[in-house]
């Protein structure tokens, strides 16, 4: 059942779309400091807990607290393989790598096709804005 992939496609572009548009009505000359800097904290943090997932995939027998902390954090990590594409049709090895490579390339286009259109929309197609 394809659904549950076009419902995530869906919601993937409405919250990049409300992000956008969260951060395109923000008066940067009122942001406080702190709000910069838990940006800037949460991205770091999220960086880390994927890192801490790429390390829980090297074949290691890590000790018990840390394996335990790799366990929890795998959460965060960036895995299409719980969209089960296969369950779709059946993917070559080389497919599912151009799909992952490709995936970040479409997140990019959406995002700037997004941008085009708050430009267009709400600064009288100043895109540079």
């Amino acid at each position: 059942d394809i659904i549950p992939a076009v419902f995530l496609a869906v919601l993937m572009i409405l919250v990049l779309g409300g992000v956008y548009y969260l951060a395109d009505r923000e008066d940067r000359a009122k942001q406080t400091k702190s709000t910069l800097l838990m940006v800037l904290i949460s991205g770091l943090t999220l960086n880390l807990y994927q890192q801490f997932s790429v390390l829980s995939l090297m074949p290691f027998q890590w000790p018990e607290p840390f394996s335990g902390l790799l366990k929890a954090l795998s959460v965060f990590s960036f895995d299409l393989d719980v969209l089960s594409l296969n369950c779709f049709a059946t993917v070559s090895p080389f497919a599912d790598y151009a799909m992952r490579v490709c995936l970040v390339l479409a997140m990019f286009f959406v995002l700037a096709l997004i941008h085009l259109m708050a430009s267009l929309l709400f600064h009288s197609g100043d895109i540079l804005r």
